[in-house]
């Protein structure tokens, strides 16, 4: 399985805003054939700091950003924030065309399940991969709520006195209008998890079923998707398997 974002994109005026936030520890800037690029830094804040310095609020936290619930009205366990100081679609494979920046929900926990398979009994061929993304109710109903507080925000003062132009943004606020935003717009953050599970595909020393010397080390051996970025458990389940293969 995998989590899913889906941003909201507006193209800004952010050079003119730049020069008062350009000094945000962990951020530098670059000019480059009229395009905005934010460089950040690894303190881990510097896309939630940018963000809300744009956006003119004082002391900016990660929580004010990152915002986990079902909806509004309660703690949103399955939806997180993204935020980039630069247009990003296409996953990221394209170059921003204009200044810019994007923010939108993340479908953390999603109760989705896809699939990998064999596409043919050979050693080079590319698997099969069927994300099935959005096919519950219950991450619809994720990714709608989390589109309207994306709208929300957008919709406040601060970010309205720089926007220029919408890029990419729902038709409406309405259910029907969200999905359909986040069924053409949404794409992967790229942390796929659990196509070789624990307790489905290999044992709990992470060996393979029905293979001797065999053991898999990375996030496919998560029985679920953490809510968390996968990174650090992906590091620990590698530092776990090397303490089991040297403890024999």
């Amino acid at each position: 399985m995998t989590d899913a974002t889906t941003s909201i994109i507006t193209v800004r005026d952010v050079i003119k805003q730049f020069g008062r936030f350009a000094a945000l520890r962990g951020v530098t800037a670059e000019f480059d054939a009229g395009r905005f690029h934010a460089i950040l830094g690894d303190n881990g804040a510097g896309k939630t700091t940018l963000l809300r310095a744009l956006a003119g609020l004082a002391n900016p936290t990660r929580g004010e950003i990152e915002i986990f619930g079902k909806s509004p009205k309660e703690a949103c366990r399955d939806l997180g924030y993204m935020a980039h100081p630069s247009l990003l679609y296409d996953e990221g494979l394209t170059a921003p065309h204009d200044h810019g920046y994007c923010f939108g929900p993340v479908v953390i926990h999603p109760t989705s399940r896809g699939r990998v398979m064999l596409r043919a009994p050979l050693p080079h061929s590319k698997p099969r991969v069927v994300c099935n993304f959005l096919t519950t109710p219950e991450d619809r109903a994720t990714v709608i709520a989390g589109l309207r507080i994306a709208l929300e925000i957008a919709a406040q003062p601060a970010l309205q006195a720089v926007e220029r132009e919408p890029y990419s943004v729902p038709e409406s606020d309405s259910d029907e209008d969200l999905l359909a935003f986040a069924q053409r717009a949404g794409q992967t953050v790229y942390h796929p998890t659990s196509t070789c599970a624990i307790g489905s595909v290999v044992d709990g020393e992470l060996r393979v079923y029905g293979f001797e010397g065999l053991r898999v080390a990375d996030a496919s051996v998560m029985p679920t998707i953490t809510r968390g970025n996968t990174h650090a458990a992906t590091i620990m389940i590698g530092e776990k398997a090397a303490d089991l293969v040297r403890a024999g």
